[in-house]
């Protein structure tokens, strides 16, 4: 179990040992630390596999994709019989993880001691037997990971082309400078301007319009009221970890509840595919989108942002609030708090947004 450096150790210089201090730093994939120490007590070792131990994300997992000094509320675990085992050692964790919780103590966080995940009953399997599942499950996450790197690749091709067509106009600046637009077909290329305009103070391709979010989207927060109890299955309660930087949901880690529970919180509204979620409060602004077939409540902290039915446009609704000129609108309408800054949820119908035509949009959601 790792313990925090002195405070006089920690720097942000990038130089050191990389600090983990908590689950927030974990990343979709891999740690991103932003604290740095020359002064390490314990440290976890490549490969290892890295435990959330108290807070609100207990029983987040991830993998140590090099050394990495932690501070508290992180464990490093590894397999005694060597790295090959540790996908095994992952599962284990996974399938004895709801009981695991239902120990943990704290009356406002859930806390897990070394003594209860050393204590903790699990499967008695062979050696020869934990290869066999460990094989298993390394194909499996391969595969796993392949699928990410290829959505990784889609989802880049695909701001790519947001940032193209919608921030920086490069086919109307093509038409104006007498080129034809690179990349897209005479029938797309029509669909743009051959000129700007000033329209709210704002130079914009001629014909488009500057609105709010709130022009094309309904916004809705979350129900304001105590968290659920988490339960081994249930229904889906989403949670700041769930909500990853690449604008995907990562339900790795689930937090069950009730139906009873799940009813009451999606009083408001059951956020669907298609939907976007952005969170309100610390990690202020961070997005994605609920996948194809996916339903879940909105858990504390967090917003959904629907389309319009009669502005239907989920790729571009996602594109739009990921692309780092939502980022910059997305910043100027935070609040910066002495503890934690917050996004007003009032605010969120505000920002502000260049709309194409109609026409052009329907394009870019065929082709996205």
């Amino acid at each position: 179990m790792g313990q925090s450096p002195k405070g006089d150790t920690c720097n942000t210089s990038g130089t050191g040992i990389p600090l983990l201090n908590g689950p927030t730093e974990f990343g979709s994939h891999h740690p991103t630390p932003v604290q740095f120490t020359i002064d390490a007590k314990k440290f976890a070792q490549k490969g290892g596999l890295l435990f959330c131990v108290r807070g609100s994300t207990t029983g987040r997992m991830n993998w140590a994709n090099q050394k990495y000094a932690i501070g508290r509320g992180i464990a490093s675990i590894h397999h005694k019989s060597g790295q090959e085992f540790q996908p095994y050692l992952r599962g284990v964790i996974e399938y004895i993880l709801s009981d695991l919780l239902a120990q943990a103590t704290g009356s406002t966080f859930p806390n897990v001691s070394r003594e209860q995940l050393c204590n903790q009953n699990i499967p008695n399997h062979s050696l020869s037997t934990q290869k066999k599942i460990t094989s298993f499950l390394s194909s499996l996450d391969d595969k796993i990971e392949l699928n990410n790197r290829m959505n990784e690749t889609l989802e880049a091709m695909a701001q790519a082309l947001f940032k193209s067509w919608f921030v920086d106009f490069d086919p109307v600046c093509a038409k104006m400078a007498g080129r034809a637009p690179e990349g897209m077909d005479a029938e797309t290329a029509a669909l743009f301007p051959d000129e700007m305009e000033v329209v709210d103070g704002r130079e914009v391709p001629k014909g488009w319009r500057v609105g709010k979010i709130g022009d094309i989207a309904k916004i809705t927060d979350c129900l304001h009221s105590k968290k659920p109890d988490r339960i081994a299955s249930g229904r889906p309660l989403l949670q700041l970890c769930n909500i990853c930087d690449d604008g995907l949901i990562d339900m790795s880690d689930t937090y069950c509840i009730s139906e009873k529970d799940y009813e009451k919180w999606i009083s408001r509204i059951e956020a669907t595919s298609g939907d976007c979620v952005i969170t309100n409060v610390g990690r202020v602004g961070a997005v994605a989108q609920i996948p194809e077939g996916h339903k879940a409540a909105l858990g504390r902290n967090m917003t959904a942002i629907r389309c319009n039915t009669d502005h239907y446009y989920p790729t571009f609704l996602i594109e739009l609030l990921l692309s780092d000129y939502m980022r910059s609108v997305i910043d100027s309408k935070t609040d910066s708090g002495t503890i934690l800054s917050a996004l007003n949820v009032r605010n969120i119908p505000k920002l502000t947004v260049i709309l194409p035509s109609e026409d052009l949009v329907q394009q870019f959601e065929n082709i996205s």
